[in-house]
């Protein structure tokens, strides 16, 4: 009877210890991951051409993207954010910044952002970018 409860135990402990170590793991960052690489124009294009297909091949994905900085700016939760050109005048790739980057780049540069597809909505939106 007391191997039954030791084995219980240590089951139940080994459990505990599992699900504290789920629960407290970080998620993963945009840095580790393979991600599929296009410039912004491109990116944009393949949206406005058929954003139903577009929806699928990007959805859940890690982008990187190459374009040229637009815009700068901050959101509501104080990140920064950046807009990229495109050949579409209405339509951009607007990018929110994981961290503060140490040195933004300028209106005019151009850049590498990589970040997760979020949505389309006039613009490609990528969040927990980080600037390469």
């Amino acid at each position: 009877m007391k191997k039954i409860l030791l084995i219980i135990l240590v089951l139940v402990l080994a459990g505990g210890l599992y699900g504290y170590y789920q629960y407290n793991r970080k998620p993963a960052g945009v840095a580790d991951q393979e991600a599929i690489k296009i410039n912004a124009a491109a990116l944009v294009a393949t949206f406005i051409k058929d954003e139903k297909a577009a929806q699928a091949s990007y959805n859940n994905k890690v982008l990187e993207v190459v374009g040229v900085v637009a815009e700068l700016g901050e959101n509501q939760d104080h990140k920064t954010t950046l807009l990229m050109q495109s050949d579409d005048p209405l339509s951009s790739v607007f990018c929110t910044l994981e961290n503060k980057a140490s040195a933004l780049p300028k209106v005019g540069d151009e850049i590498v952002v990589k970040g997760f597809y979020a949505a389309f909505t006039t613009d490609v939106l990528l969040t927990g970018c980080i600037i390469k």
